[in-house]
């Protein structure tokens, strides 16, 4: 499997605001057709049938001061 992995901040936190940040992360598997006909096709009736997929990801964070 191979990946790839990108995040970026959006909007930095200020003292009124969080941080918000996006992922995409670009996910390749080569052997997912072999391993797919080794059990007997059971991927396709989960709706996997490529190699490539793509997770995109939205994040929300604030730093909490600790007393």
């Amino acid at each position: 499997m191979h990946n790839l992995h990108y995040k970026t901040v959006l909007a930095h936190e200020t003292a009124k605001r969080p941080a918000f940040a996006i992922t995409a992360e670009l996910k390749y598997n080569e052997t997912i057709d072999e391993q797919n006909k080794n059990i007997g096709h059971a991927l396709d009736a989960l709706g996997l049938d490529d190699n490539l997929g793509i997770d995109i990801n939205f994040s929300v964070s604030n730093t909490k001061p600790v007393y």
